[in-house]
């Protein structure tokens, strides 16, 4: 018999450690979460404590670091996620001028942070980096910034309904030729109602892939493909447009 125990951390760090006991004490098995990086940091040593297994989608690279053999990742981990972002903006956007802005939480910064490392590692050059708050939506002084620096790609981990704000005031002022890629902050649903093209709805194939993202790529002329080893499995690749123009990224 499978019994599933559900409690709410709020997303708050501060009450990790009561929520990871109220689950102790119901006697679980394990543990599925918890969803952010900093609840699950904060819960993992109550539930070494007792032996539990902490399965996490926290993509925290100090989350699993060693400390506590229970801590398991299902996911990748920011590290792995920031390198595909910079590494794939520096190779394939076809541009010399970068620019990043993040929402000011530690998993957005960190993630503009080290995707910062890829790109000028490849050479790139930075000529905006800015961090705000996680609701900021007047972003005037950016754009004058954008525009000022001549940045040609905006990589982006703000939310979705800031990256619609932002892309309201970039065609307002008429900064409709940048590229703007944007991280897993920023939901393909929340953004359909912005000034970019229709998105349509998704779909599921029978391989499980949501399809609105091949949509997306190939709206906006990009490019989805995989590359494949046999018996080893395969690495698929595509490329999510979220900017203000048919050449977004």
């Amino acid at each position: 018999k499978l019994e599933m125990v559900a409690v709410d951390d709020q997303a708050d760090p501060k009450k990790a450690q009561a929520t990871a006991q109220q689950l102790v004490d119901a006697g679980v098995v394990a543990v599925v979460g918890h969803f952010n990086s900093g609840v699950s940091i904060e819960a993992s040593p109550v539930y070494a404590a007792k032996g539990i297994p902490q399965l996490s989608i926290s993509t925290k690279p100090d989350y699993n670091s060693g400390k506590y053999p229970t801590t398991l990742r299902l996911v990748a981990n920011d590290a792995v996620q920031a390198r595909a972002i910079g590494s794939y903006a520096a190779r394939y956007l076809h541009a010399e001028r970068f620019g990043f802005i993040d929402d000011g939480t530690p998993y957005g910064t960190s993630l503009a942070g080290a995707a910062v490392a890829e790109v000028t590692k490849l050479n790139k050059k930075l000529v905006l980096r800015r961090s705000v708050d996680d609701k900021t939506t007047d972003f005037a002084r950016i754009v004058e910034e954008i525009k000022g620096t001549k940045t040609q790609v905006l990589v982006s981990t703000l939310n979705a309904f800031q990256l619609e704000a932002l892309i309201d005031q970039l065609n307002a002022a008429g900064l409709t030729d940048l590229t703007i890629m944007a991280s897993d902050t920023a939901k393909t649903d929340a953004l359909r109602a912005s000034s970019v093209p229709p998105l349509g709805d998704a779909e599921v194939d029978e391989i499980g892939f949501m399809n609105d993202r091949v949509k997306i790529v190939k709206l906006h002329g990009g490019r989805v493909w995989a590359d494949s080893v046999e018996g080893k499995g395969s690495t698929f690749h595509c490329l999510i447009p979220l900017g203000v123009s048919t050449r977004a990224a």
